[in-house]
């Protein structure tokens, strides 16, 4: 994701992994409203919902945001936040309660995270 898709490219060090737990250190997403994706660029699914993730981000503007963590930047170690996940497919939706990364159960397409996110604005 660019800077001008208002989706903010997250990394290992936005996390503060726990013994069990993976909370969001970084001050933009501490409240309820807001949710990461897990992605790499060469998965197929990744780039077909990059338009619908990027409308949706600017779409809810200062009311909800929208990371992405590149799990194939290993630079920057991301590919820790997968392994502690246990990521098993790409994309990946968390949501973020309480500074803590919960698992979206619903299927990732745009109708299930605008309704996810219209309910939580």
């Amino acid at each position: 994701y660019d800077k001008g898709d208002f989706v903010s490219e997250l990394k290992y060090n936005d996390f503060k992994i726990q013994k069990k737990n993976i909370k969001m250190k970084n001050k933009k997403f501490l409240n309820n409203k807001s949710l990461v994706i897990f992605y790499a660029p060469w998965c197929a699914h990744c780039k077909n919902i990059y338009d619908d993730i990027r409308e949706l981000s600017i779409s809810n503007l200062n009311k909800f945001k929208i990371g992405a963590v590149n799990i194939s930047d290993n630079k920057n170690k991301n590919y820790l936040l997968s392994e502690f996940l246990d990521i098993k497919s790409i994309p990946s939706v968390y949501i973020i309660k309480n500074r803590k990364l919960i698992k979206f159960d619903k299927s990732i397409n745009f109708e299930n995270i605008f309704y996810y996110i219209n309910m939580n604005i």
